[in-house]
């Protein structure tokens, strides 16, 4: 008996949007109601290559597409995905389809290039979409109209997109009020030199890997998360305290002339002082490097009461080891430290400075909540030894610290005997603390 097909309608739709498109209008041949079920899919994705290989050449791409949007029963899309290889499709065809959902008040737009480019500007009609709400664009050199406005759209994700005009990128990001999500990643940003990001509702802002980096400037009042690659951006006091996680991974400053570094290296200062609220907070790359040169502005750093999880990159040297020591000081209630050990040294020269003073934790300052510790790709270096000891001396909380050498082949075995020795012989501020050393 074929229960399914006695299914209400809104039941036996959502089974449909689970299959290929391809599929989904096939089930019309199943029964008189299943003929025309698919006509009212509210989610619909296209996938080039996928269809390609299934109807072995039998059938043509974009045909298929015009047959079904003309099929459908003229009801709303609340999905359209397409992904397309632009070496055998023109972008008149894309921006066609753009057109009809559009007028259909589309919520959710994601276009893929997968091959080849758009000899033409996407659609006018997608950059003043009213009834948009999400919107990714992947593999698409993105020539922006003069006029646009998103007053609806909360998620915007833009991978390996190239951008041509730097006013017109930033009006993009401004153009979207209602902004809560923004994904920028693998970009290409070679045409814009300041790149500013304000959004009074975003909350979750990544920016990765894009080239070339340029000047970040970031004012987001209701940010809460942030995960950021590239040279330390300007954040307003505003954002950086609603914070609550960040990801920090600074880049180096090797090309990059010395009149512009030591503005950086205050970036990076200035960022410390303002995350106030922060409760998880990872500083990797060259993050402490840059803190290494301005230890004197941290001598002021507020107390992080909230921060419980902090991950650090570090590079096995005084002056990082000085800078880690002093940013604990100020992370009363940290539950959880992971440290990754920077073995291979940077084509950048590091900070060997032996003027910088020695800092020592008072009680006042002590780790009494720290619980867990993590160093991974460790050495045995004096320089880490250093930074073992102090934890193992002012943790009064401490229940596991967890060190993985870098490799098994690049320390000898008796070179670890030694190490874990060393390790055994320091004081320990709690007597429940268990060493595991692989």
């Amino acid at each position: 008996m074929d229960r399914i097909s006695f299914l209400p309608d809104a039941l036996r739709l959502r089974i449909l949007e689970f299959l290929p498109i391809e599929d989904a209008i096939a089930t019309g041949v199943l029964s008189k109601r299943w003929e025309n079920l698919w006509c009212s899919l509210t989610i619909i994705n296209f996938h080039q290559p996928t269809f390609e290989r299934r109807s072995r050449g039998k059938r043509d791409f974009k045909d298929f597409v015009y047959q079904t949007l003309v099929l459908r029963d003229g009801s709303h899309i609340d999905k359209f995905t397409l992904s397309v290889d632009l070496d055998d499709l023109s972008t008149i065809h894309v921006n066609s389809w753009i057109s009809f959902v559009v007028n259909r008040g589309v919520k959710e737009f994601h276009l893929s290039v997968l091959y080849g480019k758009l000899n033409r500007k996407l659609h006018w009609c997608l950059f003043t979409c009213k009834s948009l709400r999400v919107l990714t664009l992947d593999n698409v050199d993105l020539v922006l109209p003069s006029n646009m406005g998103f007053p609806r759209l909360e998620t915007l994700k833009l991978m390996e997109v190239k951008f041509y005009d730097e006013n017109l990128t930033n009006q993009l990001f401004s153009s979207c009020p209602s902004l809560v999500e923004l994904f920028i990643s693998n970009c290409d940003l070679n045409n814009v030199r300041v790149l500013r990001i304000i959004g009074s509702k975003l909350k979750f802002l990544v920016m990765l890997c894009s080239y070339p980096i340029p000047d970040v400037e970031i004012t987001a009042s209701c940010l809460h998360e942030l995960e950021y690659f590239g040279y330390p951006p300007i954040i307003s006091s505003e954002t950086l305290s609603s914070l609550l996680r960040v990801g920090l991974r600074i880049v180096s400053l090797s090309s990059i002339i010395n009149a512009r570094r030591d503005m950086f290296y205050r970036r990076a200062s200035d960022i410390m002082m303002g995350l106030h609220n922060v409760v998880e907070m990872a500083l990797q790359g060259f993050f402490i490097e840059f803190l290494t040169r301005v230890q004197d502005s941290l001598a002021c750093l507020p107390t992080y009461d909230s921060l419980e999880h902090l991950h650090l990159d570090m590079y096995p040297t005084k002056n990082q080891v000085q800078v880690i020591i002093l940013l604990l000081r100020n992370f009363p209630n940290l539950k959880h430290l992971r440290i990754q050990v920077q073995q291979h040294m940077p084509a950048v020269r590091l900070n060997m400075d032996e003027g910088c003073r020695s800092l020592e934790l008072s009680s006042e300052y002590s780790l009494k909540h720290l619980k867990k510790v993590d160093i991974e790709s460790f050495e045995g270096t004096q320089k880490e030894l250093d930074l073992v000891r102090f934890l193992l001396e002012n943790a009064d909380a401490i229940e596991k610290l967890n060190i993985v050498y870098t490799s098994q082949e690049m320390v000898d075995f008796l070179s670890q005997v030694s190490v874990q020795e060393k390790i055994e012989s320091f004081s320990k501020a709690s007597s429940n603390v268990v060493v595991s050393i692989s």
